[in-house]
C-alpha cells in the first residue's frame, strides 16, 4: 500500500477540486454537508478552492474517503495519513533517542531535544512504524511541519537536533537510506501551511464565521475583544478604548496605532451584539454611565472608581474563546491574541499588495508593528506572509 504524506495528499485533493467538474463538484457539496456536517460556509470554502488545512483529521479522512476513487488510489491509502498511530509498542524508539542522548552528549538539552522527539514519535514512527532516520526527506519534512509552529526560528532549534541525531545513527551503523537528504533539511524547507491555516484566519469573512459560531460560548465582550485585535488594537491598548473611537454607523474605530480604519461590513454585528448585550444585562451589571472606555467592566461589591479593565483579563478571555472553539471536531483552529493581531496584519499587508502591486519592508514594520533585528528575521517573516498569500490569496 502506497504512503502519502499529508503535505502530499491534501496538495492532491486540492488539485482534484479545483479542476473537477459540476457533476462532481455538487456531490461533493452534497456530501460535506450531509454526511460530514460541515456549514454551508464551510462547503462553498472547499468548493471555492480554499485551503483544506484548517479542517480536523477526521474531516480530511472523510474527504480522503470520498474522492479517493475519482482519484485513482484506494481509500485506505487515501486517508492513512490523516489516521492516528496504531497501538504499537514505542519503546524500541524511545530507547534509542535515550542512547542518542547519552552517548552524543546532549543530555544537557535533554528537554529540547525530549520534546521534539515526543512529537516525532507521535506524528511519525508509531505511524510509519519506522524510525525518523529511516525516513524520505518529504515524510520528515512533514513530520516536523505538523508542529504547527510558524515561527522559523523554532525550526532552525530542531533541526540541528534532527540532524545530531541521524548523524549518531550513521556513526552507529544503522539504517539511514536517505542520509544526504536528511542532512541538508534547511527551515526554508518546512512547510507551515498547516500551522498557518489553524493560527491565522484568512480575512474578515472567515473571523465572522468562527466568531458566529462561538456565539453563547463566550459572551460578547470576548468576542468583541477578538474583533477588536484583528482590526489592529493590541491587548495593551484594548482597555484605553473610548466609546467615542467607535463608530458603529459609519463602520469606523479610530485605532491608537493606525488612526481611523474600516470595519468590514460583516463584523458590525458584532459590535451592536456587545451594545445588546451592555444594556441587556441590566444597569447593576456593567459600570455603562460611569466609564468612557469602551470596554466595560462588570461591577463589583468594592467601588471601581472609573478603572480600566486589565489587560491580562483580555488575555484570559481570549485564551477561553481559542479553548471553545476546540469543541467544534471539524476544524483545528488555534487561535490566540498574537494570532487574532498577525491575521490582521496579514489581511492588511495583503490589501495594500493588491493595491499597490508590492509590499515594502516598511509596510511590513507598520502593520505588523515589528523592526526587523537582523536579516534572518526579515526573510523569516516575509516567508510568513508568502506562505499566508499562498493559502489565501483569491
Amino acid at each position: 500500500m502506497a504512503v502519502y504524506s499529508q503535505v502530499t495528499m491534501i496538495s492532491e485533493m486540492e488539485k482534484m477540486i479545483a479542476v473537477s467538474g459540476a457533476d462532481f463538484r455538487n456531490e461533493l457539496y452534497d456530501y460535506v454537508k450531509n454526511e460530514i456536517g460541515l456549514s454551508n460556509a464551510q462547503a462553498t470554502s472547499i468548493l471555492q478552492g480554499e485551503s483544506l488545512w484548517k479542517f480536523s483529521n477526521k474531516v480530511l479522512i472523510a474527504l480522503a474517503e470520498f474522492m479517493a476513487p475519482a482519484m485513482g488510489i484506494q481509500a485506505q491509502e487515501a486517508c492513512s495519513c490523516f489516521k492516528d498511530a496504531d497501538d504499537i509498542d514505542p519503546t524500541p524508539f524511545v530507547e534509542r533517542k535515550k542512547k542518542f542522548l547519552e552517548e552524543s552528549g546532549h543530555k544537557y538539552m535533554a528537554s529540547r531535544c525530549n520534546k521534539t522527539f515526543n512529537h516525532l514519535l507521535t506524528v511519525y514512527e508509531l505511524k510509519y512504524k519506522k524510525d525518523i532516520c529511516e525516513a524520505t526527506k518529504e515524510e520528515l519534512v512533514d513530520a516536523i511541519s505538523s508542529g504547527n509552529t510558524i515561527n522559523y526560528r523554532t525550526m532552525q532549534n530542531v533541526l540541528p537536533i534532527i540532524k545530531h541525531y541521524i548523524e549518531w545513527c550513521v556513526e552507529s551503523g544503522l539504517y539511514v537510506p536517505y542520509k544526504v537528504e536528511l542532512l541538508s533539511l534547511k527551515p526554508s524547507d518546512m512547510d507551515i501551511r498547516k500551522a498557518i491555516a489553524s493560527k491565522l484566519v484568512a480575512g474578515p469573512k472567515e473571523l465572522c464565521e468562527i466568531l458566529t459560531r462561538a456565539d453563547g460560548l463566550v459572551d460578547a465582550r470576548t468576542i468583541i475583544c477578538a474583533v477588536l485585535v484583528w482590526l489592529g488594537v493590541s491587548t495593551e491598548e484594548l482597555p484605553f478604548l473610548l466609546d467615542s473611537d467607535v463608530s458603529i454607523e459609519d463602520h469606523k474605530i479610530n485605532t491608537p496605532y493606525f488612526g481611523v480604519v474600516d470595519i468590514p461590513d460583516c463584523l458590525i454585528k458584532f459590535f451592536v451584539a456587545y451594545q445588546r448585550y451592555l444594556f441587556s444585562s441590566g444597569d447593576s451589571m456593567f459600570e455603562i454611565e460611569q466609564s468612557d472606555k469602551f470596554l466595560k467592566r462588570h461591577m463589583s461589591w468594592k467601588e471601581i472608581n472609573g478603572t480600566t479593565i486589565k489587560e491580562t483579563t483580555i488575555r484570559q478571555n481570549l485564551s477561553s474563546l481559542n479553548g471553545k472553539l476546540k469543541v467544534f471536531p471539524d476544524t483545528c483552529y488555534d487561535l490566540t491574541s498574537k494570532g487574532l493581531y498577525m491575521s490582521g496584519s496579514m489581511w492588511r499587508l495583503y490589501n495594500i499588495e493588491k493595491a499597490s502591486g508590492e509590499i515594502t519592508d516598511e509596510d511590513i514594520i507598520r502593520d505588523a508593528r515589528i523592526s526587523f533585528k537582523n536579516r534572518s528575521q526579515k526573510i523569516a517573516w516575509k516567508r510568513i506572509y508568502k506562505a499566508f498569500k499562498s493559502l489565501y490569496s483569491e
